[in-house]
């Protein structure tokens, strides 16, 4: 019995190479959102002779990311006294130049984050403030 329908014979070899990039093209953005107010959104990337590229988030960058442009922010709309500022267990968010930073700014009960007084539920779907008061 016969499996093979159909042959196509060519005088070029059959071997393409097709490249596909492993890590397709991204952007990583932070944005902070409240009742009445969208904050950013703020994108991380970095300078390189290439020109501007994507870059992972560090605590590094997201300390400065948080002192550059959302504290300057949040005390342009006068709500940096009033805000409770939660974030997930991310690497960058538990680092202690971050903890320091949220802690002198936030202090200890207006932060929901794993390293602080009010830690974020270990199995919440969302940040939802309900949850927490």
């Amino acid at each position: 019995m016969n499996t093979q329908k159909s042959r196509i014979c060519g005088t070029a070899s059959p071997n393409v190479v097709h490249e596909q990039s492993l890590h397709p093209d991204y952007i990583t953005a932070w944005c902070r959102f409240t009742v009445d107010f969208i904050l950013g959104p703020f994108f991380f990337k970095e300078n390189t002779p290439h020109g501007l590229q994507r870059c992972s988030i560090t605590a590094a960058r997201y300390c400065e990311l948080l002192q550059q442009q959302v504290i300057p922010a949040l005390q342009e709309r006068e709500c940096l006294e009033t805000t409770v500022f939660m974030q997930d267990g991310a690497p960058p968010h538990i680092a202690r130049s971050v903890q320091v930073l949220l802690r002198a700014l936030f202090g200890d009960d207006r932060v929901i984050s794993g390293s602080f007084q009010t830690a974020w539920l270990p199995r919440s779907p969302d940040m939802n403030p309900c949850e927490f008061w």
